[in-house]
């Protein structure tokens, strides 16, 4: 920095990208599932959420 020069001020910040995912759905699935089908429904919702953003941007 230039001599003479301050640091700039340090303040809090929060970066949001659209509302919480809710996964509570999912503990109550059968546990005869496969979790492979639990995470295939899960990462398809983050997939969905995403495309949401992607359109309100």
């Amino acid at each position: 920095m230039p001599k003479g020069k301050h640091f700039p001020k340090r303040y809090s910040i929060t970066v949001t990208f659209g509302s919480p995912l809710e996964y509570d759905r999912y503990s109550s699935l059968d546990s005869s599932s496969s979790d492979r089908k639990l995470y295939q429904s899960i990462v398809q919702d983050v997939y969905v959420a995403i495309k949401e953003l992607r359109a309100n941007s």
